[in-house]
């Protein structure tokens, strides 16, 4: 559990730095968009826990 915790933190950790080290201020909105986009895809279509996977037997196309 640690571990896994670590590896969380770790993500973010490089995650945050990568942002700030590699995203010009001139291009920050488009850069935080983009995240952003990036993060809902990954909500809605995630296997395991995503919004999309939880309705999909209720689907009229399955």
């Amino acid at each position: 559990m640690i571990i896994e915790r670590l590896i969380l933190v770790a993500m973010w950790a490089f995650g945050i730095i990568s942002f700030i080290l590699f995203i010009t201020r001139k291009k920050l909105r488009e850069g935080t968009l983009a995240i952003l986009l990036f993060q809902a895809f990954i909500w809605l279509y995630d296997e395991d826990r995503g919004l999309l996977m939880k309705f999909q037997r209720y689907s009229f196309f399955s």
